[in-house]
């Protein structure tokens, strides 16, 4: 009897077959005259496809992984391995993401830059991006986004180079109501404690944002049972 697994990789294969990029690693293994490591090569993406999506079990055979451990960056489509996985405003997306700036004064707006990325980039790298790329301004510019762009990092990063950062209220999906459980000192403007009830070893105050941060230790965000929902960044050894 023939098990579900394989009949998907050998549907999988069959497909591969017919791809522009099995066609382009054959020409490429013709022109080299030996082993194909072409990256796109079939044999290399159904190994991709095996590495990514399937696991040993505690018996030793060959499983399929439970979706949620299966990477965004993993292959979507074999006519397409550079493609990804984003989900964004509740809707599953494949393939990839574009972000265009605009400048406009009073004489009218015209697009001044765009990027192109998989879309498991992010709108607040491609904000980070924009900042670098624009650079300090000899007067204050005002960079307009919705709130998917919005971060600490990129209001620091923006008001160094002379460039007022101001980010809408539209947002991808609504923060989770534990992020109101966050105990703020409006006097001292100072976040004294998590929804945890551990307190920051570090909190600043952003006049101009209106905007709290708070820095906690990594080892008390590892196991905290609140990690996924209270919106905490991982900053390599430490927790925002």
């Amino acid at each position: 009897m023939v098990s579900f697994l394989t009949l998907v990789f050998h549907t999988l294969l069959l497909k591969l077959l017919h791809t522009e990029a099995f066609r382009k690693s054959c020409h490429y293994k013709a022109k080299t005259k030996g082993q194909c490591n072409h990256p796109n090569c079939s044999k290399a993406i159904l190994q991709r496809v095996l590495a990514e999506q399937t696991e040993r079990n505690t018996e030793g055979e060959v499983a399929l992984k439970n979706k949620k451990q299966i990477s965004p960056s993993s292959l979507q489509n074999p006519s397409d391995p550079d493609a990804t996985y984003r989900s964004k405003a509740g809707k599953d997306n494949k393939g990839y993401v574009g972000n265009l700036v605009e400048t406009f004064d009073q004489n009218g707006a015209i697009i001044t830059a765009y990027d192109y990325q998989v879309n498991s980039h992010s709108d607040s790298s491609f904000c980070k991006e924009t900042i670098e790329k624009l650079g300090v301004q000899e007067t204050e510019t005002t960079l307009i986004a919705d709130g998917a762009y919005a971060s600490v990092e990129n209001v620091e990063l923006a008001a160094n180079n002379n460039i007022d950062l101001v980010t809408t209220a539209l947002l991808g999906k609504s923060p989770d109501v534990l992020q109101a459980d966050f105990q703020i000192d409006s006097d001292k403007r100072e976040v004294m404690q998590c929804p945890a009830g551990n307190k920051p070893y570090k909190t600043s105050y952003y006049e101009k944002t209106g905007m709290y941060r708070a820095s906690f230790n990594k080892k008390t965000c590892d196991n905290c049972p609140h990690r996924e929902q209270c919106g905490a960044k991982l900053q390599k050894n430490l927790h925002l």
